[in-house]
C-alpha cells in the first residue's frame, strides 16, 4: 500500500485558487494512475490524498514504485498564464503482514507518511 499527500496544496489553492486546486489533484492522479499496473487500485483518499493497493509487490519493488511516483509528479506541470504550476509528493509505504487488518495497514502507511512529510516533503518512505 502507498499513501501519498500533495506537499504545499493549501498554498496552490490559496494562491491560484480552487479551479486550479482541482486541475493539480488531477494530474497527480493521473501520473500515479498511469503509471500503475492495470490490477493495481488507485484513488483519492481523502483531500489531496491518494492511495495506491499493489497487490503481490514486496518491499524491495515497492521502495522502487513508491520512487518512481514521487518522481513523475515532481517532474509534471503544467503552463497558467506566465508561471508553471507543479508541486511534489511525499510517499509513505508499507507491506501488508499476515496479521494486518485494513484497518492496522492504512494506520501504518499513514504514520510512515507522515515521517516522510516531517523529514522535508518530497520523499518516498517505505517502512
Amino acid at each position: 500500500m502507498l499513501l501519498t499527500d500533495v506537499d504545499g496544496f493549501k498554498q496552490v489553492n490559496d494562491g491560484y485558487g480552487h479551479a486550479i486546486g482541482d486541475l493539480v489533484l488531477q494530474m497527480v492522479a493521473q501520473t500515479i494512475g498511469s503509471n500503475m499496473r492495470s490490477f493495481d487500485v488507485v484513488g483519492r483518499w481523502g483531500g489531496d490524498e491518494f492511495m495506491a493497493v499493489l497487490p503481490s509487490v514486496d518491499a524491495k519493488s515497492l521502495r522502487i514504485i513508491a520512487e518512481r511516483c514521487r518522481t513523475l509528479v515532481e517532474h509534471s506541470s503544467f503552463p497558467l498564464r506566465e508561471v508553471t504550476v507543479g508541486v511534489t509528493l511525499s510517499v509513505g509505504g508499507t507491506v501488508a503482514w499476515a496479521e494486518d487488518t485494513r484497518d492496522s495497514l492504512v494506520e501504518r502507511a499513514d504514520q510512515i507518511l507522515f515521517r516522510s512529510k516531517t523529514s522535508g516533503k518530497n520523499h518516498a518512505i517505505v517502512g
